[in-house]
């Protein structure tokens, strides 16, 4: 009875610590926090992008994914970038949390970016280093044999990584490659739990055609999850789509995950610091039927200098 008993234990440690802690990754190809409007928070996944923006500027960033799905994931992501010393330099600091049932990451990313402009483009090479802390609350799993010593304190871990990308960008148009993280982590050294941090690549493209009083921004991104590990063999994730503008100031449109999710958009640029916008996740894979859909929030604000503004509305 006693080995039936730790067997069963065994299955419900197995799901709390890797099951669990894969869920919001292995599915979408990809274990770093996920967002639907990724063309307008460039720094989450492109180090090369700070400073881009020209000037000083911050963005908040909310998700709250699979509404309705108990421990689903849930990211908070801020982030601020300056450009300064004739335009060629960028720095940029960004945190986020992404919670994900007793699994918390945290991590806190500097880019230091050097850009060089160009007859009609700037191309824009960064370097980042992250500290990232893992932690699972296991004392609030209810384990099937009462006393396993498994359960008996939480995880806590902290680990650095570096990363770099470069990224190519006019006021109609960008590309970015990056790999945020070149370390392949490992989370926790409990009963040989094969749980790792794995490298990705991002590759994403835009551009914004101008139609006179309306502008139209088709984009497309691929996420690769394990470039440098022979032991990942993840699949490319691809997202496409495309929004419309109204004097660049109101925007709708939509996005595909491919085989993931239908992603609604919609933006409004308050001013010419201030923007606000909202994107809806509709799921179509087989989690459909758990899911209530992704709800996102994002703001971004441009500072001003002097009373004129530093970094005038982009659509990117």
């Amino acid at each position: 009875m006693k080995a039936i008993l730790n067997f069963m234990n065994k299955i419900v440690y197995t799901i709390a610590l890797i099951i669990l802690l894969q869920f919001a990754g292995q599915l979408n190809a990809q274990q770093d926090p996920q967002y639907s409007m990724h063309m307008l928070n460039g720094m989450s996944i492109h180090p090369g992008y700070a400073g881009s923006l020209g000037g000083l500027s911050a963005n908040v960033l909310y998700r709250n994914q699979w509404v309705g799905f108990d421990g689903a994931p849930k990211t908070i992501s801020a982030n601020a970038q300056l450009r300064y010393f004739r335009d060629q330099l960028g720095t940029g600091v960004s945190v986020f949390n992404d919670k994900i049932g007793v699994f918390n990451r945290s991590s806190m990313n500097i880019a230091q970016a050097y850009h060089v402009r160009l007859d009609m483009l700037t191309v824009s090479f960064g370097l980042q280093a992250s500290l990232e802390q893992f932690s699972a609350k296991l004392v609030d799993v209810n384990p099937v044999l009462i006393g396993d010593d498994k359960f008996a304190g939480n995880i806590a871990k902290s680990v650095v990584n570096f990363g770099s990308g470069v990224y190519v960008y006019s006021d109609k148009f960008w590309f970015g490659a990056s790999m945020p993280h070149f370390l392949k982590s490992k989370w926790s050294e409990v009963d040989g739990s094969n749980s790792y941090l794995s490298n990705h690549l991002f590759l994403s493209t835009g551009g914004v055609f101008d139609l006179g009083v309306a502008q139209l921004k088709p984009s497309m991104m691929l996420k690769k999850a394990g470039v440098l590990d022979r032991e990942v063999d993840a699949p490319f994730q691809m997202e496409f789509g495309c929004s419309i503008y109204a004097m660049s100031k109101f925007g709708l449109g939509f996005n595909y995950r491919l085989r993931d999710a239908i992603i609604y958009l919609a933006e409004f640029q308050i001013n010419d610091n201030f923007k606000l916008a909202y994107g809806y996740d509709q799921t179509v894979s087989n989690l459909r039927g758990y899911s209530n859909g992704t709800h996102e929030i994002l703001m971004r604000y441009s500072f001003n200098n002097g009373g004129k503004a530093i970094s005038s509305p982009r659509l990117f």
